[in-house]
């Protein structure tokens, strides 16, 4: 709702373009999370195959892959409603594998802390009436300052500035 998956993916393909990662994944997680479904993901983007392993052996072999692979990787896991059990899923985490980060976005803050214990957090927030004008005017032209227009961009603009579940 605020922008968290728009922003998730233009932070994974900017860090790709900017060649920060020699592969980015992006997972939607989702409010009921799958964790083969998530593994089959994750594998198809590092071209990985898994051959009728249950899920525990998919994540071994996921693992080993992770941990191996010298390529610097991104997974973004995106809209985590609840805690995932990253080892359940295959994913290594801590200082284990350097060339692997996670970016994980979440509707929670609590989610992101306690849950997923992840080490820095940045809100997604509404943006101000004078940041929502600029946004709009850059996005929409300068023909909104005309004076039979510029009220009704205006209101526009201030609906857009705020989250999408204000009045």
């Amino acid at each position: 709702g605020m922008g968290k998956t728009t922003l998730a993916k233009k932070a994974g393909s900017q860090a790709e373009q900017d060649k920060l990662f020699d592969k980015v994944v992006l997972v939607e997680v989702s409010q009921s999370p799958d964790v083969s479904t998530i593994q089959g993901v994750i594998a198809d983007h590092l071209g990985l195959q898994f051959k009728g392993e249950t899920v525990p052996g998919r994540a071994s072999k996921l693992y080993d892959y992770l941990n191996k692979e010298e390529k610097k990787i991104l997974i973004i896991l995106d809209n985590l409603w609840k805690k995932i059990k990253l080892e359940d899923v295959g994913i290594p985490f801590g200082n284990v594998c350097k060339g692997l980060k996670l970016l994980l976005t979440a509707r929670s803050r609590d989610v992101l802390r306690n849950e997923m214990d992840s080490q820095k957090n940045f809100p997604v927030e509404a943006l101000c009436e004078k940041d929502a004008w600029i946004l709009f005017k850059n996005i929409a032209g300068t023909h909104v300052d005309h004076p039979r227009l510029n009220s009704v961009a205006t209101e526009v603009a201030n609906k857009c500035g705020g989250p999408p579940f204000s009045t």
